[in-house]
């Protein structure tokens, strides 16, 4: 029994390494893209394709913060088991 419950941390672990590992590197390679100075013309081509992946990204970035946050605080879910 002992060992599920570690492997489940581990696999949390892992998960949570691989979104930081993505995180970084998206990080690390957006200022390389915005930067570059490709041309204007390119710039407007790749922002129009880019934008809606990113606001998808960005939307979902904050979700999980949010409710990593709202779990942190309320760690009940706040709901409320019973009647009057």
């Amino acid at each position: 029994m002992n060992s599920r419950i570690s492997s489940r941390i581990a696999d949390g672990r892992s998960r949570r390494n691989c979104r930081v590992i993505g995180a970084a590197l998206a990080l690390l390679v957006w200022p390389l893209v915005v930067f570059t100075g490709c041309g204007d013309e390119l710039e407007r081509e790749f922002r129009q394709a880019a934008i809606g992946g990113l606001e998808t990204g960005l939307r979902a970035i904050t979700d999980g913060l949010l409710d990593g946050l709202f779990a942190v605080a309320d760690p009940n879910g706040g709901g409320t088991t019973g009647g009057s």
